[in-house]
């Protein structure tokens, strides 16, 4: 909430230390304030004013909505030939800092376990990376992995003009059971190749 004579400058904040990843959230709040008033009732116009010990202020409208971030993403980052497997790139939230490790899944698998490893956190002491045990697990169980599915690629001609073009391709096609809804869901590896929130990902990790 912002100050009434100031919109920039903020009166009233709050935290919801209740939310769960991967969801969304809007607010309402009200401001109750101690009377500071409550039995001066000299210094009052109206007496009513001063029998109240908390005095309730009105509801806001709801805000725009929240979106809380997953605390785990993965990608279909390699499918090395001749196995059966994918290479996936999970990366997790740890001590408020994104990690990531790459696991090589196949039909039947869970996706991400715990390992130990450089975490790219500092040591405030010595100053290299800690070696922690994180906690990669995901809860997604691979149903399906087929690597060499067609698939039609699109690709961006004109970014400007919102022109793009489709070709056919081949690529590892992973499916898996997505424990956050019960649904099941794919990631195509060639099109994580491109997935903006991956980019991302990869410039946060690398600092750029």
């Amino acid at each position: 909430i912002t100050h009434p004579s100031d919109p920039n400058k903020l009166a009233v904040w709050f935290h919801d230390d209740t939310v769960e990843s991967g969801k969304s959230y809007r607010y309402r709040l009200r401001v109750n304030l101690w009377n500071r008033y409550l039995g001066k009732f000299a210094a009052l116009k109206d007496r009513e004013q001063g029998k109240a010990p908390v005095l309730l202020g009105d509801w806001s409208l709801p805000g725009e909505p929240v979106i809380v971030p997953p605390a785990a993403y993965f990608f279909v980052t390699s499918a090395p030939p001749g196995k059966d497997t994918a290479g996936v790139t999970v990366y997790k939230w740890h001590k408020g800092e994104r990690v990531s490790r790459i696991f090589y899944v196949g039909i039947g698998d869970l996706i991400g376990q715990v390992q130990e490893g450089e975490t790219g956190i500092l040591d405030r002491q010595t100053l290299q990376p800690m070696r922690e045990s994180v906690d990669f697990s995901t809860g997604a169980l691979v149903l399906d992995l087929r690597l060499n599915q067609p698939v039609v690629q699109r690709t961006i001609s004109d970014k400007d003009k919102g022109e793009f073009s489709l070709r056919d391709a081949e690529s590892a096609v992973l499916v898996y059971l997505d424990p956050a809804d019960g649904q099941v869901k794919q990631r195509v590896e060639r099109f994580d190749r491109y997935d903006p929130t991956l980019r991302a990902l990869r410039e946060l990790e690398e600092g750029t």
